[in-house]
């Protein structure tokens, strides 16, 4: 069904009907106007896709109403009407800008005619509105782009943070974490009051807080009761509240303060505490589900440094190992190791498998689960990893092109110019820009793996396939 609206200018009852009858069942949308002013009128109060008038009216005519139109700048499509013998009138209108003219005759006018004048004239406009709409789509686009590109950013150099500090304490080196990471939300979300809280005991304790009007965050603690905060830690779900008091993702909302978000610092099963951002006014901005996993993205990386954080207070820190040279505080990775990148939906499915099948081909390969499984600092290995691997191969699917871990994995390769190869494990519409530079291989050709990787990796050895 088409959407466009038609204005008829005519001064007899029947003509105006007859138009009617012709373009309405075509899924035109018309309205009647009986002489040039009344076509002003109602010029003023609806934004018309085409007008079709006739000539000779009563109080402005045809040519009357064009002339107005050609001095206020109009650029709408005009389609007159005029009867036999007018043809002369008609060629004159053509250089004022009108797009077609329709004969009149005994029985009114021809139903076909009609339709392919409008369709004629409508064409351009058509075109014209499809090419604006891509183009605000486009810019809806960039703008996107670049604010998940700052996001990950931020993400990354949060988790970069954490990666880099030795065994963090709650007084010192989280402290920075917790600062940077509020900075990081108020900069890209924006807000009024940002706050991080954590959980001693049955208590709730505020350890870093910007309030309105300040520049940046700072380091607090006190005690506090914050009812958003710990409703998301009781439901381990991220939350916003709209302004009616309504729930976002996370559900319905029993907070009635509008333009407020929070998220869990969890682990496993376990709350460890909250980040809540609020928004104070008249009528304060609503956040969107975007923003809200965003929110939850740094949430998870807070959740990282308070359990290393944990750990190290509850462990007694190891005896250093002598040696002749300073060792990285991780497990050195062989050479030349590859790094498997995978979003969590999809690692029984596709690494798991991918990883003995390239192992059983002796390559050194990194995989996170190994690390898990031994009860090591996930996060401390992943950037030890990204660090030290000369290659990765990422696993693509949608949730991995979705996920905040695989796109700050993959974005660090690149920022660091080392080869990727993805691997397309489930049919997806388009790889994203940055990895369309890298040449992909389908999941089930094993060998065009093995012989990538061994030219990437510049090794030739005959053991390898």
């Amino acid at each position: 069904m088409r959407d466009e609206l038609i204005l008829v200018v005519d001064d007899h009852q029947a003509m105006r009907s007859l138009m009617s009858d012709i373009l309405i069942p075509e899924g035109y949308t018309v309205i009647q106007a009986v002489n040039g002013l009344d076509a002003l009128e109602k010029i003023q109060l609806h934004s018309f896709d085409l007008i079709i008038t006739d000539l000779q009216m009563d109080k402005m005519d045809g040519e009357g109403l064009i002339t107005h139109l050609n001095e206020e700048g109009s650029q709408l499509p005009i389609i007159v009407m005029t009867g036999h013998g007018s043809e002369s009138v008609a060629t004159r209108l053509f250089r004022m800008g009108v797009r077609d003219y329709l004969i009149k005759g005994e029985k009114g006018v021809n139903p076909a005619e009609v339709l392919d004048a409008v369709d004629r004239s409508l064409r351009e406009r058509r075109v014209t509105r499809e090419r604006d709409d891509l183009a605000r789509e486009i810019t809806r686009a960039n703008v996107g782009n670049n604010r998940r590109f700052q996001e990950l950013k931020a993400l990354y150099k949060v988790g970069r943070i954490i990666a880099n500090l030795p065994v963090p304490d709650l007084e010192n080196d989280l402290a920075k974490v917790f600062v940077y990471t509020l900075t990081a939300a108020h900069r890209l979300i924006g807000s009024h009051e940002s706050a991080i809280y954590l959980a001693e005991g049955q208590q709730l304790v505020c350890y870093c807080l910007q309030n309105v009007g300040e520049d940046r965050p700072h380091s607090v603690r006190y005690v506090v009761d914050d009812p958003l905060a710990r409703h998301v830690m009781e439901t381990r779900e991220a939350l916003r509240t709209s302004q009616d008091g309504q729930g976002g993702q996370g559900g319905p909302s029993p907070f009635p303060l509008a333009g407020a978000m929070a998220a869990p610092i969890r682990r496993a099963n376990q709350s460890l505490g909250a980040i809540v951002i609020r928004q104070f006014g008249g009528t304060p901005r609503q956040f969107d589900d975007h923003e809200l996993e965003y929110l939850a993205g740094l949430a998870d990386y807070l959740a990282l440094a308070v359990e290393s954080s944990l750990r190290g207070r509850a462990k007694p820190a190891p005896a250093p190992v002598p040696s002749a040279s300073k060792a990285p505080a991780a497990v050195a990775i062989p050479t030349p190791p590859v790094f498997i990148s995978y979003s969590r939906q999809d690692g029984m499915k596709y690494a798991q498998t991918l990883v003995g099948q390239l192992r059983q081909s002796n390559f050194n390969i990194w995989f996170d689960q190994d690390s898990l499984e031994a009860g090591k600092n996930w996060l401390n290995e992943v950037n030890t990893a990204l660090h030290e691997c000369a290659a990765m191969v990422l696993c693509v699917t949608p949730d991995a092109l979705q996920s905040f871990y695989v796109q700050i994995e993959y974005q660090y390769f690149i920022d660091e110019r080392k080869p990727i190869v993805p691997l397309i494990c489930m049919p997806i519409q388009r790889l994203p820009a940055q990895l369309r530079v890298f040449q992909h291989v389908p999941y089930d050709n094993t060998e065009s793996i093995i012989r990538q990787l061994n030219r990437i990796l510049n090794v030739g050895r005959p053991d390898r396939a």
